[in-house]
């Protein structure tokens, strides 16, 4: 008689999208390898079996061994398309891109109506640089998704929408289409709002739109935002605690503990230098991240330079399966003369100086899952800004007043400025994220307090200087918003497309 046994919790992984990593899955590799191997004892003909083996051998760091058991599986049961589509997986792992192919074209045969095949296909494609060809794999994928129907709840396939649309958003980047790609990331949030991989790749989508000077912050803020709730949804292992590693491949499935290093480097030929590195590490429950940033950039024109350094630790700890654990500190300086954009460049200031720094910004979050589609996040923090900017010849008008207040004078004049401004504020937030089949209710309420302060000076002017005070003129302010918000996205039929 055949061993039907729970392999490991193999049971559990095969219930869920195939293209997730282990360790998002509640796949506990120490567990497994004793069922697993008690399974291949009673039946060693047992596919599932030697899978499961197969991808303990590959968490733990034994390639060679793995994909050795994968292929036994697959061997053994010729005819399973899953079988075929981890095996292919893991030869694109290994770097075997022909044979990766050849067994992900296979599993598309056995199984024509399977969306698996299609998602491993296209992000096969997508290493290979053949965009058009990963695109129209993967919205296949995502037409598929609606089969797994027959073993799967409302949620579940919504999740598997929302990571299909998520890697389509990075295939959409990859092609320079940014708005296609922020839409297609936007409908994986609107699928599954805590699924942490369509905030990741909605912020990656963003932060293509960003201005690179920090002169029209308009995606500032979802770019924040959106890697914030990555970060704190996504479990230990996930590596989205680097943005540098973050903006990489999704869909990893084989990751193992370790240390890693990324880093990019670019360079343009009127001598602007970007450099982005990150040292990380996964050891079980805790994940640390280390990152640096830097962007010098001489400009397009006079005093149009800029320097930007960013420092950045995380760590995460996994205290059960349903709990988390985020810290963050960032330390962050920028310097520059005159960014604005300027319909006549002639008109650009070419003495302003400014100089930001954050000294730092201090985030602690909690995420506690307590069921599917059930999440309750906290966060806590410090923001810190300093803004200086000086500007030695400052043009102004000085304008004059009769008794009667009647303007009779207008005097261009040259001043110095030096002017300061202080922000600190503390901040608390709780959100609670309730997902059903086909309704997701988010609420949430919002504590904040601190103190502005701005101090302004103006000196040696060219006219009239005792109409200036020499000292500075100080004015502080207290900061206090309390918000409290709900949100509820509700989709009637459940054949009704998102976004």
């Amino acid at each position: 008689m055949r061993a039907v046994v729970p392999v490991g919790k193999l049971a559990k992984e095969i219930g869920v999208p195939v293209h997730q990593p282990l360790q998002l899955i509640g796949f506990d590799p120490e567990s497994a390898v004793g069922p697993d191997h008690q399974a291949i004892a009673i039946d060693g003909a047992l596919g599932n079996a030697w899978l499961g083996r197969g991808l303990v051998q590959l968490r733990q760091g034994r390639a060679d061994a793995g994909l050795e058991d994968l292929q036994t599986a697959a061997v053994l049961e010729p005819q399973r398309a899953l079988l075929r589509s981890y095996l292919g997986k893991a030869y694109s792992r290994s770097g075997d891109e022909t044979r990766a192919q050849k067994e992900i074209e296979l599993a598309k045969k056995l199984d024509p109506q399977d969306p698996t095949a299609w998602l491993y296909s296209a992000l096969v494609r997508q290493r290979q640089n053949r965009i058009n060809e990963a695109v129209r794999d993967l919205e296949k994928s995502e037409d598929l998704n609606n089969n797994r129907a027959v073993y799967r709840s409302r949620l579940l396939l919504d999740q598997d929408r929302a990571v299909r649309s998520a890697n389509l958003a990075s295939i959409y980047q990859d092609a320079g289409l940014s708005e296609v790609s922020i839409w297609e990331a936007s409908r994986a949030v609107s699928a599954d709002y805590a699924n942490f991989s369509s905030h990741l790749f909605l912020a990656n989508s963003y932060q293509e739109l960003r201005d690179p000077q920090n002169v029209n912050l308009r995606y500032e803020t979802p770019v924040v935002n959106e890697y914030l709730l990555a970060s704190l949804l996504a479990p230990v292992g996930a590596n989205t605690l680097a943005q540098s590693v973050s903006q990489q491949e999704y869909s990893r499935l084989f990751q193992t503990d370790g240390f890693g290093f990324a880093s990019t480097t670019e360079y343009l030929s009127r001598g602007a230098w970007l450099e982005s590195a990150a040292q990380y590490g996964t050891f079980g429950r805790f994940e640390y991240a280390l990152s640096g940033f830097y962007h010098s950039d001489p400009g397009q024109r006079v005093n149009n330079d800029l320097q930007q350094t960013e420092l950045s630790a995380q760590v995460k700890y996994q205290l059960t399966h349903r709990d988390t654990f985020y810290v963050r500190t960032i330390y962050g300086e920028a310097k520059a003369g005159d960014l604005v954009h300027y319909f006549d460049p002639a008109n650009a200031n070419p003495f302003v100086r400014t100089k930001e720094t954050q000294e730092p910004l201090l985030l602690a979050g909690y995420h506690r899952e307590w069921s599917p589609g059930n999440h309750s996040l906290l966060l806590f923090g410090r923001l810190q800004d300093t803004f200086r900017a000086t500007d030695p010849q400052q043009q102004t008008l000085l304008f004059g007043h009769d008794s009667s207040g009647a303007l009779n004078a207008v005097l261009p004049i040259t001043i110095q400025q030096q002017y300061r401004s202080d922000f600190e504020v503390y901040s608390g937030e709780a959100q609670h994220i309730w997902e059903r089949d086909n309704n997701t209710l988010l609420g949430g309420v919002r504590f904040q307090k601190g103190e502005l302060a701005t101090a302004n000076q103006h000196t040696n002017s060219s006219f009239f200087p005792f109409l200036f005070p020499t000292a500075p003129q100080e004015v502080t302010s207290d900061f206090e918003r309390l918000s409290v918000y709900a949100y509820d996205y509700w989709r009637p039929w459940p054949s009704l497309p998102i976004g």
